[in-house]
């Protein structure tokens, strides 16, 4: 995957002690560390803080188990099975595909992973308002912290219902928040997401060298998500309007080879409204080392378990095998009309393919496992 500045180059700024001669060289500051109080001052250091509240997006996919959110929602949908091994094999993710998550076997990690969100999303506000900044660089870094504080409750909300919901964070033990319902959570947030879109602060798209941070345009997505998710016909217009916006800003738009959407060089294409994103080059995350820096985890997990491709002379295989996950329901396929060229370029058929490969001098083969249909997310 491609590699964005937004996402390496985070480390906090070092302090270089100094010492003069005396008996005070004993007790110089530390030089790994600095106070926090009074440290963001500068755009610099903003960036940090925004960086450190835009990381938990990539903790989803493995946070104490492997559970992508992706994985999670489509195998609740139906739009695709969990597969794996067996039931055993991610059990929390297949419990929680069937609705039956118990508190001691559920992806309690994305709980986790939400929260950490929401904290650092505030704190990034909280940050920007004690800084040194102008009020427009404040105003900016306000409402990307809330924005995206906005985006950490919704995979709560749409995942769990009633939860525990605080937009200041917590100071006291015993850390106790109250926990509202679901209504309650969406007006909270639809309407703080409302003051954030009315006041147009944010971009409506990012420069290349910021792709993936929040903007106008992604703001608006989340409204429209909360809005649909809830089916609040009273807000219809409003998130129909913000959603004209982005078509009348002419920032984005539809690829016109619907298969660049899959291709690697063509990441951030022009129809790609906000993406998380993850560094592969360099990645070393595996399955014994699931907590390693690396790309997201999911193509592995939805990759075609034992598949193997003789090639003819000259050719070459255009995918690798995976563990077999999230094999897409047969349904889901013949829902699209044949002459729908979005349905074999997001679903790989792989008997299809694989009569197709075999005309060309190549064999395919591949394994199989628990819930296979045969259809794979390409």
């Amino acid at each position: 995957m491609k590699k964005f500045t937004l996402y390496s180059f985070a480390a906090l700024a070092l302090m270089l002690g100094t010492a003069s001669c005396g008996d005070d060289f004993l007790s110089v500051e530390p030089s790994s560390s600095l106070p926090i109080d009074g440290y963001y001052t500068t755009e610099s250091r903003m960036m940090e803080s925004a960086v450190a509240a835009y990381d938990p997006m990539q903790w989803y996919d493995y946070f104490g188990g492997w559970a992508p959110l992706s994985l999670v929602w489509d195998a609740m949908a139906d739009d695709m099975y969990v597969g794996g091994g067996n039931t055993s094999d991610q059990s929390q993710i297949h419990l929680i595909s069937q609705y039956k998550s118990d508190p001691r076997n559920n992806i309690d990690g994305a709980w986790t992973t939400s929260y950490s969100g929401i904290n650092r999303s505030i704190r990034l506000i909280d940050n920007a308002k004690d800084s040194d900044l102008s009020d427009d660089k404040k105003a900016l870094f306000i409402a990307e912290g809330r924005a995206m504080r906005a985006w950490y409750y919704l995979v709560l909300w749409k995942t769990w219902g009633n939860i525990p919901f605080y937009e200041e964070n917590l100071t006291s033990l015993p850390y106790l928040a109250d926990q509202l319902t679901v209504d309650q959570v969406y007006e909270k947030v639809v309407v703080d997401l409302e003051s954030v879109l009315d006041s147009e602060v944010l971009p409506m798209k990012q420069p290349d060298e910021w792709a993936g941070r929040m903007t106008q345009a992604a703001a608006s997505m989340i409204y429209a998500d909360y809005v649909m998710y809830q089916k609040d016909q009273s807000r219809y217009g409003k998130a129909l309007g913000y959603m004209k916006a982005i078509i009348n800003s002419h920032k984005y738009d539809l690829v016109k080879n619907y298969n660049d959407l899959y291709a690697l060089d063509k990441e951030w294409n022009e129809e790609i409204i906000f993406d998380v994103n993850y560094i592969a080059k360099g990645g070393k995350r595996t399955w014994g080392d699931a907590n390693f820096t690396g790309g997201t985890v999911y193509p592995e997990m939805i990759g075609i378990d034992g598949l193997t491709i003789k090639c003819a002379e000259g050719h070459t295989p255009e995918f690798t095998s995976g563990w077999g996950f999230g094999s897409v329901s047969k349904e889901v396929y013949d829902a699209f009309e044949d002459n729908d060229r979005r349905r074999d370029v997001a679903i790989l058929n792989l008997d299809k393919y694989a009569r197709a490969k075999f005309a060309e001098g190549d064999t395919v083969t591949y394994g199989g496992r628990y819930q296979n249909t045969g259809y794979f997310l390409r």
